[in-house]
């Protein structure tokens, strides 16, 4: 199981390239890559993005790339002996012309700007790209495994508080059988008073209210369901995929089963066990919106 918040860093350098990645992922529905990298990297976007894929399923990745490169090994400088041929001859001329005897010197050429040329050579797209995929790996990988740090310690939380949802779930199986015995009660201490009043009552009747009553309030099935849905939760914390869909639509089965516990039942202890259930429960879903 793991968190989708986590934060990587990776760096790879060959050849005069050196290339840093930064990754920092926050929570997100679906798996949403953001890069920020230099225009001249563009080109491998794609990979980087199939790169993070193939680690991750869900969250918003905040990735950041810089790239430093040893310009000795990627400039070129060249002369245009043509044109300084050129640029010479003009100036020879027009000494002559002007009958000037001053010498030409190097730095009277070197005011042409266009004689000597640099050029900034672009790098190799695939040397680039191994420069670049090397250091997303080291990120990436880096990232999921504090990811998966985090989402130990959520597993341990959410476990703390489905224990405690289960010694409620049992208090509540506990008590659930004298709801229909307090009713039973309470309904023949009302019959005796109708008595008292000289009200026939039909048997037949009082006893179908019993039975209807029985029925409405019994929440067996809800418990047994609750304990089913704990146990189907608890298996799933510990898989090693992509699990938070899966937990939050258990989690929401879990709530129904216990708002229904909680509408049939006008037990006081119950009622107030229902409470503490949804409160834990909701303490999870906290907690289930932080896992991938």
């Amino acid at each position: 199981m793991k968190s989708m918040t986590g934060f990587g860093r990776g760096e790879a350098e060959k050849n005069g390239i050196r290339i840093v990645v930064e990754m920092k992922s926050v929570n997100n529905r679906y798996l949403d890559p953001n890069i920020k990298m230099p225009r001249m990297l563009k080109f491998a976007e794609e990979s980087v993005k199939k790169a993070i894929k193939k680690h991750l399923q869900r969250g918003r990745i905040e990735t950041y790339i810089n790239m430093d490169m040893d310009t000795d090994a990627f400039t070129k400088v060249s002369v245009d002996n043509a044109l300084a041929d050129a640029y010479y001859y003009a100036l020879d001329a027009l000494k002559e012309r002007f009958q000037m005897e001053e010498v030409t010197r190097l730095d009277h050429l070197l005011r042409f700007n266009d004689i000597i040329q640099v050029e900034q050579s672009e790098a190799e797209e695939d040397l680039l790209q191994e420069v670049l995929l090397q250091a997303t790996e080291d990120a990436v990988a880096k990232l999921s495994e504090m990811r998966g740090v985090e989402g130990e310690h959520l597993r341990v939380d959410i476990q703390g508080y489905l224990n405690e949802v289960a010694l409620l779930t049992e208090k509540i199986a506990e008590l659930a059988p004298r709801v229909v015995a307090e009713y039973k009660v309470k309904l023949e201490t009302r019959l005796a008073e109708l008595l008292d009043q000289k009200i026939e009552l039909d048997p037949s009747r009082i006893a179908n209210e019993v039975a209807f009553f029985a029925d409405r309030a019994d929440i067996n099935e809800e418990i047994t369901r609750l304990n089913s849905h704990m146990k189907q939760f608890e298996d799933v914390i510990f898989k090693d995929e992509a699990i938070g869909r899966k937990l939050d639509f258990i989690l929401q089965e879990m709530n129904r089963e216990t708002n229904t516990i909680g509408s049939k039942s006008n037990d006081v202890g119950i009622t107030e066990s229902v409470i503490e259930i949804k409160s834990y429960l909701e303490k999870v879903r906290e907690q289930v919106q932080n896992i991938e």
